[in-house]
């Protein structure tokens, strides 16, 4: 892996992919790397989006623009709601992160198995 620099801001080099993609182990690694990054990322968004969606409800209702308990209190329920499922999506991200480092460390064994083996 000389001259391969590895970077997983917005995804997995092309050249680590396909040199994880080479055993059903460490391939395996990578696809639920893939599928729990995508889907915290969808809920981490999705979950800020409504959070600020919520308070901003509230907000406008606890201003007076339509002084009524219910509908505040529903503005923060769809805030906390959106919250706790912003918290969720980060620790889908780290789970699929850990996925990832398990996927490494088969294709890693499957490595040193093979050179092991040619080197007897």
């Amino acid at each position: 892996m000389d001259g391969i620099q590895s970077g997983i801001v917005w995804g997995i080099r092309p050249e680590i992919r396909n040199l994880l993609s080479q055993f059903p182990d460490s391939r395996q690694g990578l696809e639920d790397f893939d599928h729990g990054y995508v889907t915290g990322q969808f809920l981490t968004w999705g979950g800020f989006t409504v959070w600020i969606g919520g308070l901003a409800f509230f907000e406008s209702q606890e201003l007076g623009h339509n002084p009524q308990p219910v509908p505040a209190a529903i503005g923060a329920g769809v805030a906390v709601v959106g919250l706790i499922t912003e918290f969720v999506g980060v620790a889908a991200i780290s789970s699929s992160y850990q996925r990832l480092f398990e996927g490494v460390n088969q294709y890693n064994k499957e490595e040193f198995e093979r050179f092991t083996q040619a080197s007897e």
